[in-house]
Parts: C-alpha cells; sequence; structure tokens
C-alpha cells in the first residue's frame, strides 16, 4: 500500500511539472541571453561597412605610394644620374608604373561592387535585427511581452529606453561610419558559430510565462487570430514557416525555436539575410595590396615583376612569354646581390640629398624623407630645367667654340689661295675653300663674291656675339628692357629675331657659294 501511494505522488508530481511547463512554454519570454545575442550579429554586421572603408582606401593609399616613388624615381633620374639610366633601373621603376596602374584598375574590377553589396547585405541584415528588437521593445507593457529581463522568466521589456547600458548594444547608432576592420566571430565562414550553429530548442530558449504571441505552435501562430483574451486559435502557417529578427528565429509545433545555422550555404532561399551576411564578411575584404617583391630572390620568380623584365631585359613586349624560362637568371645577373637589389629598389632613391634651397622648412632632407605632392613636383621641374640650362649653356659655348675654328676671315682665306701660287694644279685642288685661278694674273685667288660674303659674316657673326655678351647675365627685368635680349627659361638670351636673321645671311652665304661652285663646275 506504501509503495502504491509513492508512485502515485510521483505521478501527480510529474503530471504538475509537465502541465505547468507545457502551459507556460506557451508564451514564455524568449531568455536575455539569447535575444541579447541577436544585437551581437547585428553589431558584427555594422562592422562590415568600416571594413569596406579600409578596403576602398588600401588601393586609393598603395597607388599613391606607387605615384609618389615615380616621381621619386623620376627626380632621382634627372637630379642626380649622370649617365643613362641602367635596365634593371627601368625594370624596377616600370614595375612601379604598372603597380600604380593596377591599383588605378582596381576601382573599375569587380571588388568595389561586391565590396557595395556586402554593405548593403550586412546593413539588411543589422536592419532586419534592429527593427524586430525595437518592436518587440516598444509592443511590450512590461508585462506582457517577449524580451525577458533576465534568463529566469523575469518580467520583458518595455520600449527603448528600458534597454540598460549591458543592452547597448541593441540599440541602432546613427553616427557616421569611419575605417575599421571587422569585429566579431559570430559569422563564420560558412554559416553563425557559437549557440546559433547548432540551435536552441523552444524548452532552452524561453522562460517565464509573459503572454509573448509569437511564441506559438506553427500550427496556431499567434500573432494572427488573437483576440482580446487570448482564447483565438492562431493562423495555421506550418506550410510556409516564418521567420523572424532575420531569420535567427522561427517557430516549430511548440513555438519559439532557433534552427541550426552553422552552415547558411544551402539556406539562401530559407534564410537569404544570414545567407549573403556571411558572404559579405569574406568580399568585404577584397583589398588592394603592391605586391613589389621585397628581395631579390623573390624578384626572380615574381609574376608582378615579369611584365617589366621582359621589356626592359628581354627586349620583348610586356605580353611575350615565349622566353619567360630565361628571366630568373637574367633578373639574377643584372643585380647580383640582394643589397644592389635594394638600392635600386628604394636605397638610392630614398638617400639622395635634398638642399634646404629646395625645401618648404629650409631644412637638407633625403628625397626618401619627402611625401608631399605638390614638393615632388616642384623638385622634378627644378632638376628638369637645370639640366636644359646646363645644356642651353653647353650648346651656346659650343657655337662659340665653332665661330672661332670656322669662321676664318677673308684674308685667311686669301692666303690660303695665294699659297698655291701660280701651280694652276694646287689652285684647283682647293676649289672647295673659294680659290680659283686667276688666268689673267697667272696666280691662285680666293673667288670675288666668296670673299664679299666671309666678310659680310664674320661682321655680323661679330656682331651678334657681342650682342649675346651683351645678354647674357642679365637679370629678367633688366634683360627684358635692353635691346636685342629677351627672358627665357630663366635666362637672358638674344632675341629670336637676331638669331633667325643670323641664320638668314648663313643661308644666303651658302647659296652665293653653291653658285660659285656650280660656275666653276665642282
Amino acid at each position: 500500500m506504501l509503495n502504491k501511494g509513492r508512485y502515485l505522488l510521483i505521478y501527480l508530481l510529474a503530471a504538475v511539472l509537465l502541465a505547468n511547463s507545457a502551459n507556460a512554454a506557451a508564451g514564455d519570454a524568449i531568455k536575455k541571453q539569447y535575444w541579447t545575442s541577436f544585437c551581437d550579429v547585428a553589431v558584427e554586421a555594422e562592422t562590415i561597412a568600416s571594413q569596406a572603408i579600409t578596403s576602398l582606401e588600401a588601393a586609393a593609399t598603395e597607388g599613391l605610394n606607387n605615384f609618389k616613388m615615380l616621381l621619386k624615381a623620376q627626380i632621382y633620374a634627372v637630379g642626380n644620374l649622370t649617365r643613362p639610366t641602367s635596365p634593371e633601373e627601368r625594370m624596377l621603376w616600370t614595375l612601379g608604373a604598372h603597380e600604380t596602374e593596377k591599383a588605378f584598375n582596381y576601382y573599375t574590377s569587380a571588388a568595389p561592387g561586391q565590396i557595395v553589396t556586402a554593405v548593403r547585405d550586412a546593413g539588411r541584415l543589422q536592419g532586419a535585427i534592429g527593427e524586430w528588437i525595437n518592436l518587440m521593445a516598444e509592443g511590450s507593457d512590461g508585462t506582457d511581452g517577449c524580451l525577458s529581463t533576465n534568463d529566469a522568466g523575469g518580467n520583458p521589456i518595455s520600449g527603448r529606453s528600458a534597454l540598460t547600458a549591458d543592452m547597448e548594444k541593441c540599440k541602432l547608432k546613427w553616427e557616421p561610419v569611419h575605417k575599421g576592420q571587422v569585429q566579431g566571430t559570430l559569422l563564420g565562414a560558412k554559416g553563425l558559430a557559437g549557440s546559433f550553429s547548432t540551435g536552441v530548442d523552444h524548452g532552452n530558449l524561453v522562460n517565464g510565462a509573459k503572454k509573448c504571441g509569437i511564441n506559438s505552435p506553427n500550427t496556431g501562430f499567434l500573432l494572427n487570430d488573437a483576440d482580446k483574451s487570448g482564447g483565438g486559435n492562431g493562423a495555421n502557417v506550418a506550410g510556409h514557416t516564418p521567420k523572424m529578427a532575420a531569420g535567427l528565429l522561427t517557430i516549430d509545433t511548440t513555438g519559439l525555436m532557433i534552427e541550426a545555422l552553422g552552415n547558411t550555404e544551402s539556406k539562401q532561399a530559407t534564410h537569404p539575410y544570414l545567407h549573403f551576411a556571411v558572404k559579405a564578411k569574406a568580399n568585404v575584404k577584397q583589398m588592394f595590396a603592391s605586391q613589389a617583391p621585397a628581395t631579390l630572390e623573390a624578384a626572380r620568380t615574381s609574376e608582378e615583376l615579369k611584365r617589366a623584365a621582359r621589356r626592359q631585359l628581354l627586349g620583348k613586349t610586356d605580353s611575350e612569354t615565349s622566353e619567360d624560362d630565361q628571366l630568373p637568371n637574367k633578373i639574377k645577373s643584372v643585380f647580383s646581390d640582394n643589397d644592389k637589389y635594394l638600392a635600386i629598389l628604394h636605397k638610392n632613391i630614398d638617400d639622395m640629398p635634398i638642399p634646404k634651397e629646395l625645401t618648404d622648412d629650409k631644412q637638407e632632407t633625403t628625397l626618401g624623407e619627402i611625401n608631399d605632392v605638390d614638393l615632388l613636383i616642384s623638385l622634378y621641374f627644378h632638376y628638369v630645367d637645370a639640366n636644359k640650362r646646363k645644356l642651353q649653356n653647353t650648346l651656346d659655348e659650343l657655337r662659340n667654340v665653332n665661330k672661332k675654328q670656322e669662321s676664318k676671315s677673308a684674308e685667311d682665306k686669301e692666303k690660303v689661295c695665294n699659297e698655291a701660287g701660280e701651280d694652276q694644279q694646287k689652285c684647283k685642288a682647293l676649289e672647295k675653300e673659294g680659290c680659283v685661278f686667276n688666268e689673267q694674273d697667272k696666280k691662285c685667288t680666293l673667288v670675288k663674291e666668296r670673299k664679299q660674303a666671309l666678310q659680310k659674316a664674320n661682321q655680323e657673326a661679330a656682331a651678334a656675339e657681342t650682342t649675346t655678351d651683351k645678354c647674357k647675365g642679365k637679370l629678367e627685368p633688366e634683360c627684358t628692357k635692353a635691346p636685342d635680349c629677351k627672358s627665357e627659361n630663366n635666362a637672358c638670351k638674344i632675341s629670336s629675331i637676331l638669331v633667325h636673321k643670323k641664320l638668314g645671311l648663313m643661308a644666303a652665304d651658302f647659296i652665293i657659294f653653291r653658285g660659285i661652285l656650280r660656275t666653276l663646275k665642282f
């Protein structure tokens, strides 16, 4: 009899517990640990936008760095080298141009579109979760609701203002997005991690009877067909199970539950918010990075360097691959060792001294320390113009030397002819010098027209040289005021009108001389 009473008591207790569990579960609120974890997913999705800025800026940064490197290489070449550039220099500097081009091309590739799409998809996930949290908070009166303040069946959250400091992550933020990295680990490589990976059943997800209408079986979903007294039968949605909070929540035959979401690859149709947000986390990290090899050994097999090496080392077009097998040894031979490779790659350029007169702060520095594009452009033009002035000065000096060496006076030419004396054959051999045998005087003399032309040319050359000396060294205000002078390329020079006049006289002299030669049947 005692045993029967014991069994009866156990039966009654079990029945009461089961009844309480079933009744409570039908409208229980979601435990705090779970609904706040929805906010963790939303916050992680929000950081995808920050990562997008980082990814998009990377190409611009790398492109600018390579552009500056090209400028510095040009400055080094025109301002420091006194020899032609070597093939290895041209190869590495061409690589810099290629990397700049690739950085620009990044923005017309598929990557930016995929990054923007990732931001859109992540934003949709965050928005769906945030809107659901707001609805559940605002739709509660503090007695009836779905978001419990704890895991032990406490009263539900009522209104957004009730989201305390430890729930701050559940509030949508409207500040501008800044550059950053993706934060969080809930969005995994193929699906969601943590408790979302294996799912949470109804019995563990909820606690505390708070008349949460959405916590109802899929055969009687109380979002619809529920009257004030709670006596409605609800809607039968078993054929198309609804998803809530961007698909993090759904219902089964007992009520709210979280499905196993560790793999969302095959859930595009049923869980699109989660499926595309998982992909967004990977796609947003498509960053551009410059691929200039850091060592000679890496350079030998660098795919990025091949394009420049084909043209500069093999004399091929940059797309001709027939002799690519020669490139590793060619690259090794032109550099010989890693120190030379690094010297040409950046050290020689970076160490080029820049005098204080050329810097903005009037302090001596090196080219590697300068990163201001305006100053780099200014330095480039300074050295280019300086080289042009040196070349012009050298040409002027050569012209003066040639004038002194070639512009013999009429008297000098006459002496050459007179040295032939009465020897008609010797005189004939000097016809190129303008000599002709005078049959009447029986002696070799300078052709009259040639003599007159030489005298005139010498007079004009002397006048022009005087004018050139008069212009040389004058400052711009003084130069522009001086007759026959003009300012050009930061130097005072003879007026182009006089130069053209000199050229015209030289041309006339040549025509006269050619006519004489024809007369002599030369």
